[in-house]
Formats: C-alpha cells, structure tokens, sequence
C-alpha cells in the first residue's frame, strides 16, 4: 500500500507543469519577461504561459488593491486623507493595468531594473493622473 501511495505521489507531482522560477515582481526586466504573455491571444496560451498569464493578473491585482485599501483605511479608519497616486476609471480591467505597465516598460527601459511596484504606481500615474485640485 505504501508503495502504491508513492507511486500515485510521484505520477502526480511530475504531471504538474513547473512554475516559473523567475517571479514579475523582482523588477521591471522580470516582468517584463514573464508577464510579456498577457500580449498573447488568451484562447491561445497553453501550459506554462498558462500560469505566467494567470501569475501576472494575480500580481497586477494584488498590488492595485494594495494601493487602493491603503487609501480607503486612511480615510475610514484613520480619519485622514490619503492621496492616490493615480486616479483610474471604474470600469479599469486587470488585463488593462497590467498591459499598461508592459508599455511603461517598453517606453522607459533606463527603468527596468527598478522594483516592479514602483513601476506600477509610476505606469498607472502616467495614464491617469489625478486632477489637480
């Protein structure tokens, strides 16, 4: 039974595709490599491209989210304001922030090498700025 157990073990661990090693959030260069696949047709991505496309979204996500709680709880909880570094329409899909940040990338390459969070922010700020006040 316990050979049987590691038998099914194994067959299923070599059946997974490999996650990718390098990881979008290690700078703009890492992003974009790996996140290059969001370009792609998405009826068309198979295999490892398959979780680089869903990696990427997932990043792109957390990290709009991250900004925009951070804004919400200084207001509600906090009592304070706290200035958005970028003004976005409601209707902003993930698949569009994160495409929005390639072509940041590809216009700014003397910024690749910075932490891909700062790029975000810089990406997003650059396409909907705030108005001023």
């Amino acid at each position: 039974m316990k050979c049987l157990a590691t038998v099914v073990l194994f067959c299923a661990l070599t059946a997974l595709p490999a996650f990718p090693t390098e990881q979008p959030y290690e700078s703009g260069n890492a992003y974009l490599r790996v996140c290059s696949v969001l370009e792609k047709d998405a009826d068309t991505i198979q295999g490892d491209n398959e979780l680089r496309f869903i990696q990427c979204l997932a990043y792109v996500q957390g990290l709009y989210d991250g900004i925009v709680f951070e804004a919400e709880y200084a207001t509600m909880f906090d009592k304070r304001t706290a200035a958005r570094p970028f003004c976005v329409p409601e209707n902003l899909e993930t698949g569009q922030m994160a495409r929005i940040l390639l072509k940041f990338l590809r216009n700014n390459p003397d910024k690749a090498h910075l932490q891909t969070k700062m790029l975000f922010g810089a990406a997003l700020k650059d396409v909907f700025a705030c108005p001023k006040r």
